[in-house]
């Protein structure tokens, strides 16, 4: 879906959109915009838009 598909269905600026796919975004996506995107891209829960990297104890990560 291109970002102003994804803009459309969201009531979301392009402009916004774009600062979010591209990760130039001056405070983190709030709730409201994170259920309305999943929601568009037919996804089970908001906590899948992001990926969760395991911690290590050295304080490294799993990747």
């Amino acid at each position: 879906m291109s970002q102003a598909e994804l803009s459309r269905r969201t009531g979301i600026n392009k402009s916004q959109i774009s600062a979010y796919v591209n990760q130039r975004y001056a405070n983190p996506m709030d709730l409201a915009h994170a259920r309305s995107i999943a929601s568009a891209l037919e996804l089970t829960s908001p906590y899948d838009l992001y990926e969760w990297y395991e911690e290590l104890p050295s304080g490294r990560t799993s990747d």
